[in-house]
């Protein structure tokens, strides 16, 4: 609840609601909440927004103002718990262990606030008359959350939260959800919370998903609760490439590349199919095959190892691998190909473009010699490691 509260703090156009906005679209989930609490529970977050926002300004700036000084509260009837920090002018350096646990808007409508300095810091020893913060508001902000999952929104413990429950049945799960029961309470890490968000938030995936781990053609059936990303592999794809590929002191084979390149796709929220390899022609012979399917879309991947001026020496290759397998009557016709750079340091946009342009011309050559169909490959995804955007031409 605590969560649905907080996003409903921003209209549809992301601008902060004023109050008795926001206390009506909260009405259907709070409406257990008297009014005046309410009012405060509206002001302590976005008080602690404040909070959350200067902490990426102190840790943008921390080379400069290594220090943070806990300054005086602006409320016109200030509570005395926070005042032996403001009165000494406690200052304490940014990572000092005191911040995790003492922080403005620790309190409920806390008006205190940190401002950063290159002044030097201040000694501070803990006693037993140190301030502690209000239920529901331990965390320091600068986490991101309003509220802890020590707040009266969250359960209790792992065993009274119902997305504990009906996970999985006999002793597996019963030993599972005891386990679990037994660790720290981590609502904003919670793995099964995260499933429950992402099954509202990308349904058709979900189910898609699900559909895949039923489907005994498929291993290695994952998605990604975060992007709504899908990753599996048909029981024909081949694993067995032993061939190396240096990046200075690593080695990788090509199905380490390959694996790499599908897992970014991944977490970057696209449908990631490896494909089947293992079909054969009458004669039994292995067909050509491509490597992957991304988002619908069959293709195979090239990985750049080498840093050469351009590279259509991979288009081309690819090009005659794609005429073979469009050859095929049992498949669709591919014209995509991807390619993949482990080393981000290898990318440039315009040798991307000038090896279109070179494999064009080569192509126009073979269309003289062999017709309009020597042209196999229409459009490039290129994927870089570290990188969640795919890059799209056309060829």
């Amino acid at each position: 609840m605590g969560t649905q509260m907080q996003k409903r703090l921003l209209d549809g156009e992301g601008k902060l609601r004023s109050y008795e906005d926001w206390k009506k679209s909260i009405a259907p989930i709070a409406s257990h909440q008297v009014g005046s609490w309410l009012r405060t529970e509206y002001d302590t977050a976005i008080l602690r927004a404040h909070q959350a926002s200067d902490w990426q300004e102190f840790e943008r700036n921390r080379d400069i103002f290594p220090n943070l000084r806990w300054m005086p509260t602006t409320s016109p009837t200030p509570e005395a718990v926070h005042e032996t920090f403001w009165a000494s002018g406690l200052t304490l350096p940014m990572d000092d262990p005191f911040w995790k646990d003492n922080h403005p808007a620790n309190r409920w409508n806390c008006k205190c606030s940190l401002e950063a300095t290159d002044d030097p810091s201040t000694s501070w020893e803990k006693s037993p008359n140190t301030p502690k913060a209000q239920q529901g508001l331990e965390e320091n902000p600068r986490h991101g959350h309003t509220f802890s999952d020590k707040h009266p929104y969250f359960p209790s413990n792992c065993s009274a939260c119902p997305f504990n429950k009906g996970k999985k049945k006999g002793l597996k799960g019963f030993l599972e959800r005891t386990f679990h029961a037994r660790q720290t309470k981590d609502c904003y890490h919670c793995p099964y919370i995260d499933w429950e968000v992402a099954k509202a938030k990308f349904p058709e995936r979900y189910e898609e998903y699900l559909q895949l781990t039923k489907d005994k053609e498929y291993r290695d059936v994952e998605f990604d609760p975060e992007t709504g990303g899908i990753k599996a592999s048909h029981i024909g794809h081949k694993r067995n490439s032993t061939k190396e590929r240096y990046f200075g002191e690593e080695k990788l084979t090509s199905h380490d590349l390959e694996e790499e390149c599908a897992d970014t796709l991944f977490h970057a929220g696209h449908k990631v199919i490896f494909l089947d390899e293992s079909k054969r022609d009458k004669n039994g012979d292995t067909f050509s095959a491509l490597d992957i399917s991304v988002d619908g879309v069959s293709m195979d991947i090239r990985s750049i190892t080498i840093g050469k001026d351009n590279y259509v020496n991979a288009l081309t290759s690819k090009s005659k691998q794609l005429e073979r397998y469009n050859l095929r009557s049992d498949v669709e016709r591919s014209d995509t190909l991807c390619l993949y750079f482990h080393d981000p340091a290898m990318f440039s946009d315009a040798r991307v473009k000038a090896s279109i342009r070179s494999y064009n011309r080569i192509m126009s050559t073979d269309d003289k010699d062999h017709g309009d169909d020597a042209k196999q490959i229409r459009k490039l995804l290129v994927v870089i490691r570290g990188e969640r955007k795919v890059l799209h031409y056309e060829v």
